[in-house]
């Protein structure tokens, strides 16, 4: 196998990102990420330091780039860890929060009435159904990132799971996981 990292696997090894759990992220095909940039009335990126879209999306699910190897995009990873038959793409959007960043951190829920608030106020922008590669009724991928200005341990990076649907429609997906990430 040619690329940049060289040999990696022999045939025979099962591809490592049939380790993920198949209900949270499709682990073949084509997947496309939902991928938000949230600004907050009091917390916003720097537009002096804060990366455009086309940048973003390069970094993202931009194709193999040795020059920053051992760092590389989504798609990279995804291609390289699945052997290949697992490809990730990915658009991004930009939401400002009805909200003080604060305002969400009060209660366990502010993950929750973010995501409602950005997926509701984001509807007749977005087609849901182009984020449901594997046609199962679910969101495959949804990344929001925040700026860094709120309670760290609030915002730290993680991934929650959405047990009750309380969104509304979006043209008729779900979301089962999400992502969070704190630019720092």
């Amino acid at each position: 196998m040619g690329s940049a990292y060289g040999q990696l696997h022999t045939p025979m090894t099962p591809p490592p990102i049939t380790a993920l759990a198949s209900d949270i992220l499709p682990t073949t095909g084509n997947v496309r990420a939902l991928v938000v940039v949230v600004d907050f009335a009091d917390a916003k990126y720097d537009t002096d330091r804060r990366l455009s879209d086309e940048e973003i999306s390069s970094y993202l699910f931009g194709t193999d780039n040795t020059e920053f190897y051992p760092c590389e995009s989504l798609t990279s990873y995804f291609d390289r860890a699945s052997y290949g038959s697992l490809h990730m793409t990915g658009n991004v959007f930009h939401y400002t929060a009805k909200g003080t960043i604060a305002s969400y951190e009060k209660t366990n829920d502010g993950y929750e009435t973010l995501v409602r608030e950005v997926l509701s106020g984001l509807n007749d922008t977005i087609d849901y159904t182009n984020y449901d590669s594997d046609g199962d009724g679910y969101i495959d991928a949804l990344c929001l990132s925040v700026p860094s200005r709120g309670n760290a341990d609030f915002w730290y990076g993680c991934t929650a799971s959405w047990w009750a649907s309380t969104l509304p429609d979006l043209d008729g997906e779900k979301l089962r996981k999400l992502s969070d990430h704190t630019a720092h």
